[in-house]
């Protein structure tokens, strides 16, 4: 079976995310009496196990952060360069000091290679050995000329420490998707323990609007006496979004924000029912609030799809 790519199941940013679940777990440790009369699994051990998520998803190392590394990898990587190709200068000024009649032994110093070796930090490694190698075959020629044992001895910490380097570049630009993925993860786990509350929220306090609207992701707005509810529903759950007040002429607006397939009804329990609304990715269906469902209040969203999570966005206009 093919692997398949970890992708955040939420549209907001990481913060807005955390925010989020922060408030959301302080609310829930305020209320966790009624939590678990309805669910004995939302207890203490279930908050402490959320704040423990939530404290990883508030530590991850932002990507920006490895870029940052692997771009601080790269300029030392690329000092180390300009140390390589200086020593390299050198030797070549006390080759030809030494065997300026010599284009064989100049040769075996590479002066004829270098041009193809300049820029690129892996081949440098293996020219600068080769050099040191042959720097010791002639080092009595070059001592001679004035090229210290000291000098010669300096290009292998040089040669080393691109090695070093620029494996570590390497290394942490293959690291950087495991990195990513192990981050959105993390990420991930505190939003699903989030949602799982704020679903369960919706039946603890089935019968008191305020309180489920302050367990929500993106709480509703009002302006002009319209009604916006958006957020995200995990693969294969059904939530209610909201209840809302009946009025026959009120405009129902169901969006569908992501990718995968979404069912929304006007509903008067907490299932499908009436007339079912099934949209596909961005798409979008309105009518009134009378043919949806005579006296329905709850606006109820499903996700058919099993394994990725989608979005939505419903709009109620008095």
């Amino acid at each position: 079976m093919e692997p398949k790519e970890v992708k955040r199941e939420y549209a907001t940013s990481d913060s807005t995310m955390t925010e989020t679940a922060r408030v959301i777990y302080d609310l829930f440790e305020l209320d966790m009496a009624q939590f678990t009369l309805f669910d004995a699994t939302l207890d203490a051990g279930f908050g402490s196990q959320y704040l423990l998520q939530l404290k990883a998803a508030e530590q991850v190392i932002d990507d920006v952060v490895v870029i940052d590394q692997i771009v601080n990898l790269t300029e030392q990587a690329d000092e180390n360069m300009d140390l390589a190709r200086g020593k390299y200068n050198d030797v070549k000024y006390f080759v030809k000091k030494a065997f300026d009649k010599s284009v064989g032994i100049q040769g075996e110093f590479g002066l004829n290679d270098y041009d193809n070796v300049r820029q690129n930090r892996t081949e440098m490694t293996g020219f600068l050995f080769e050099i040191h190698a042959t720097c010791i075959k002639y080092s009595t020629q070059l001592i001679a000329a004035g090229f210290s044992q000291t000098a010669i001895d300096d290009i292998l910490p040089i040669r080393e420490n691109l090695l070093v380097k620029n494996s570590q570049q390497e290394l942490l630009k293959r690291q950087r998707p495991k990195l990513t993925e192990d981050r959105i993860i993390i990420l991930n786990t505190c939003y699903q323990t989030m949602t799982q509350i704020n679903a369960a929220a919706q039946r603890v306090y089935s019968n008191d609007f305020a309180k489920q609207k302050q367990y929500v992701f993106a709480p509703s707005s009002k302006k002009d006496e319209i009604f916006v509810f958006e957020g995200f529903v995990p693969a294969g759950l059904t939530l209610k979004l909201a209840t809302v007040d009946y009025i026959d002429t009120s405009t129902v607006t169901f969006a569908n924000t992501g990718t995968t397939s979404l069912s929304f009804s006007l509903s008067s329990t907490e299932e499908l029912e009436g007339i079912v609304i099934e949209l596909g990715k961005g798409a979008e269906f309105s009518d009134a609030m009378s043919k949806l469902l005579a006296g329905g209040t709850n606006i109820i969203v499903r996700n058919n799809d099993l394994i990725t999570a989608g979005s939505y966005e419903v709009i109620v206009t008095e």
